[in-house]
């Protein structure tokens, strides 16, 4: 599988997790708003409620759940956007600065040393290594600075 196969392939991924991320909210919706709603619905049936109080109730649960939602995504957003550093730290990843430990490490900079080449604007290259990485194919991420 080339580069761009892999591309679309995870563009298609991405597309599903998001409807299946807006199903599931649209589900939590309904779900925390039902009792209230059938609630409403009940007193309008018997004379005590209006039809509007139902759908009030209804909005307003909507309303404070994406709100949770969104304020979770947005801190989570905030952490991560850092880039992949932090992704890396979280992930149990470790600066590796050329003292490797074990042969995996020394695998791992060679991988990034030897075929994966900075660019000539870049001063060094930083590499991470998560604790599931393995020889075959390791976990990394490489980050560049550029000069001053």
């Amino acid at each position: 599988m080339n580069f761009f196969e892999r591309q679309t392939q995870a563009r298609n991924q991405t597309q599903r997790l998001v409807c299946m991320m807006i199903l599931a909210i649209v589900m939590l919706i309904g779900m925390t708003s039902l009792p209230f709603v059938f609630n409403g619905f009940e007193d309008y049936l018997s004379g005590t409620g209006t039809l509007a109080d139902a759908f009030l109730a209804m909005a307003v649960i909507a309303s404070f759940i994406s709100s949770i939602v969104v304020i979770g995504g947005l801190l989570k957003y905030r952490q991560l956007r850092a880039g992949g550093k932090v992704v890396a730290e979280k992930l149990g990843g470790r600066l590796l600065n050329g003292n490797v430990r074990t042969l995996d490490e020394q695998r791992l900079m060679n991988v990034v040393e030897g075929r994966l080449p900075p660019a000539p604007a870049c001063r060094r290259c930083i590499c991470y290594r998560t604790k599931a990485s393995t020889p075959s194919r390791p976990d990394l991420h490489r980050r560049t600075r550029p000069l001053v």
